[in-house]
């Protein structure tokens, strides 16, 4: 929790409420490699049994502000999925 919270933290102005999301194809995976690097891939997770447990909101002005952000998702036990939200209206 306190990685989540300092994340929460030092982005702030970023970070929004709720909102549906675009279907799966439309997602860019983040994953954490064992050498402290970062794989980032077009589409889900290739595993799913794996659930989410909670989302982040995150305003940014395009795929490559919100990836800048969401690396830095504390995300010990899994990755992170990146999508667009469906405006309603």
């Amino acid at each position: 929790m306190a990685a989540h919270e300092d994340f929460i933290a030092r982005h702030a102005g970023a970070l929004r409420g709720g909102n549906r999301l675009h279907t799966s194809d439309t997602a860019t995976s983040i994953r954490h490699t064992p050498d402290g690097g970062v794989a980032i891939s077009d589409g889900t997770f290739t595993e799913t049994k794996e659930v989410i447990g909670g989302y982040y909101l995150i305003d940014a002005s395009d795929l490559d502000e919100a990836l800048r952000i969401a690396v830095q998702v504390p995300a010990p036990f899994g990755g992170v999925e990146v999508r667009p939200v469906q405006k309603t209206g």
